[in-house]
């Protein structure tokens, strides 16, 4: 029983990194279609968010229009993440950075021309969970490997012992 628990650990940290991996895919396919536009920002405004009692959560809300093909959309998504902050202050910065009725780059899906980011970044964490899994690795493996040969030497001397 202790060798299968011995097994799962060595396991562990290669297992994080091909959810990385796979996640690190998922990110890269959800970009591929997008296309570099031209847009307006319509309202930047910051709105104080559903938090806990505790942490208030500060969410920017940005709309912006842009046309494709001659059909004017409009938007609101600024990353294909939801987008909020415990800091007001950083919250600002998006609502500053998008000031109404300036231009601004947008990303639309040329499969599907309604939907458009300001921003590409921040999809997920493909690539940190995949440097998580490196680190757990490095950290268990050796742990492992020298209590495995701790525990094999206390067998030997007792077995000397005897």
């Amino acid at each position: 029983m202790k060798g299968i628990w011995r097994v799962a650990a060595y396991c562990i940290g290669p297992l994080v990194m091909v959810c990385g991996w796979y996640i690190g895919v998922l990110e890269n396919e959800a970009t591929e279609n997008l296309v570099r536009g031209k847009g307006k920002i319509i309202t930047s405004v910051l709105r104080e968010g559903d938090g806990s009692q505790e942490m208030k959560v500060f969410v920017p809300e940005i709309t912006y229009s842009y046309r494709v093909n001659g059909t004017e959309y409009s938007s609101h998504s600024i990353t294909m993440t939801p987008v909020h902050f415990t800091s007001k202050m950083e919250a600002e910065r998006i609502t500053e950075r998008y000031r109404p009725e300036a231009p601004v780059q947008i990303f639309y899906d040329r499969t599907n021309p309604s939907r458009a980011y300001l921003e590409t970044g921040a999809v997920g964490n493909g690539g940190l969970t995949v440097a998580l899994g490196v680190i757990i690795s490095l950290i268990l493996i050796p742990l492992l490997y020298l209590s495995g040969r701790r525990n094999n030497s206390a067998i030997l001397i007792t077995d000397r012992d005897v």
